[in-house]
């Protein structure tokens, strides 16, 4: 008998798109963003320098690095970071003690960083839009899933560690 739980055994025409929600959302935005900086004028955040592009390309850095870390964790433990493959542990170590999404978190700070790079205005007014689309496509759904597969040990984690920084 298949096994329905898992998006790949699904029928293709039941398949959740739940492993490419979040990389759509993120490119959707960043696209979008993007498509806005060079179609619209006056897009720019400060005047032309460099400042925007060291704190720009710090943000990437510290984006980067906090969910190389993550996956990392994950990969250790053999907790997928697909948020189509369920949860093998309930990981709450390293950046998991400060956000249950920390994941997430390091993809905001990457595009504010992108945002500031390019000095785009248009690209950092749709942060709140990815922010808001993560969590309401992504977040909660894969917080529901984990209450579920979890129970006790979830919501004792939930109590305590924040959903965002």
């Amino acid at each position: 008998m298949e096994n329905m739980e898992h998006p790949d055994r699904m029928p293709i025409g039941q398949r959740r798109l739940t492993r490419l929600r979040p990389a759509m959302i993120f490119f959707l935005c960043l696209g979008t963003g993007y498509g806005l900086d060079r179609m619209m004028v006056g897009g720019r955040l400060v005047p032309p320098g460099r400042s925007h592009i060291y704190i720009g390309f710090g943000l990437l850095l510290i984006g980067f690095v906090i969910g190389a870390w993550v996956i990392r964790i994950y990969h250790r433990r053999g907790t997928p970071i697909d948020p189509g493959e369920p949860a093998v542990e309930l990981v709450q170590t390293g950046p998991n003690r400060i956000s249950r999404n920390p994941l997430y978190c390091a993809v905001l700070i990457f595009f504010s960083g992108f945002s500031l790079l390019l000095n785009s205005a248009w690209m950092l007014l749709m942060l709140p839009v990815l922010a808001f689309a993560l969590d309401r496509l992504a977040v909660r759904p894969e917080e529901k899933a984990m209450a579920e597969r979890f129970g006790s040990r979830y919501e004792e984690y939930r109590r305590r560690v924040r959903r965002w920084v």
